[in-house]
């Protein structure tokens, strides 16, 4: 990667050529650059990934992120064979565990208090963190995408649950700018602005995510 917290990360590429190339060039998500960089701070117990995809998060934690152990749910075979592929390029000797879909069994006896929980699961971030179920997650930082345009109300459902525990900021997305992208050649980001933002915008403004502390 040319920028951003996972600075030097390694991917393969893949199919989605919007996706691989904001990434490589580190600006996918660049509205969550900083609570990523507080993260690598910090040490967890465990760091949990819902949702891995081709290993953006995944690999660029295991290379950086300090913990005791990580683990990684991936339901689909495709993306979980291509991030198995990345992590093995950036773990640096250490160990990781990816598995398939992730259920709040699964979850439970991941999570033990101390640990950071990365999400992104088209909506079953209301079903997985339910506090009643896995009490651990009061002690848990999470980061999570809200996917309200699946299941109205999950954003303010999350919220209630856990504002008696966690300090929570809501990061919303935004369009990118050629700005965003200083170490591009001037002549590039002056004439083929719109061409660059359009290929590395990858999701709509008003998708957001959710910052959960442990107060």
């Amino acid at each position: 990667m040319k920028t951003g917290p996972f600075k030097g990360t390694k991917l393969k590429k893949n199919v989605n050529l919007n996706l691989f190339y904001s990434k490589l060039l580190g600006v996918y998500e660049m509205e969550l650059n900083q609570v990523i960089l507080s993260i690598l701070y910090k040490r967890f117990r465990s760091i949990i990934v819902v949702g891995t995809a081709e290993g953006y998060y995944f690999s660029g934690l295991l290379r950086f992120a300090r913990f005791d152990q990580i683990v990684g749910f991936e339901m689909d075979d495709g993306l979980r064979e291509i991030c198995n592929h990345n992590a093995k390029k950036n773990c640096q000797g250490k160990n990781f565990s990816l598995l398939g879909t992730c259920f709040i069994e699964e979850l439970k006896q991941t999570t033990r208090g101390n640990d950071l929980i990365l999400m992104d699961c088209e909506g079953e971030e209301e079903t997985l963190l339910n506090p009643n179920e896995i009490p651990s997650l009061y002690k848990t930082e999470i980061i999570v995408e809200c996917h309200d345009i699946f299941r109205p109300k999950i954003t303010e459902t999350l919220q209630k649950r856990f504002s008696n525990s966690h300090n929570i900021t809501k990061i919303q997305a935004r369009n990118p700018s050629h700005r965003d992208f200083p170490f591009l050649p001037v002549f590039l980001t002056n004439y083929l602005r719109h061409t660059i933002t359009g290929i590395l915008t990858e999701r709509p403004p008003h998708m957001h995510w959710l910052h959960l502390t442990p107060k």
